[in-house]
């Protein structure tokens, strides 16, 4: 057991039931401000992103975790690919 005799914080269900914002980040730009204020609609930002580059995962700003961008059932959706601290 971690910390003493408590048990690790995974295991407390009522761990498991906190609504959490997990934030998917792709990659950021850097824009001078006359770029942002002259911004349209329809208007694209080069992100210099290539599909198969990891994502990070994180939450409150503490990356977590790495994923790889895909497509199910139409969605854009986040393949877990590494934990932070764990291999594979």
């Amino acid at each position: 057991m971690r910390g003493g005799n408590r048990p690790p914080l995974s295991s407390d269900k009522r761990f498991g039931r906190l609504p959490v914002e997990v934030c998917v980040e792709l990659t950021r730009v850097r824009m001078t401000a006359g770029d942002i204020a002259s911004l349209s609609i329809h208007d694209i930002i080069p992100l210099g992103h290539v599909a198969e580059q990891p994502v990070t995962l994180s939450v409150r700003g503490y990356p977590f975790a790495t994923g790889e961008l895909g497509m199910a059932a139409e969605s854009l959706v986040v393949k877990v690919v590494g934990l932070n601290g764990e291999d594979g």
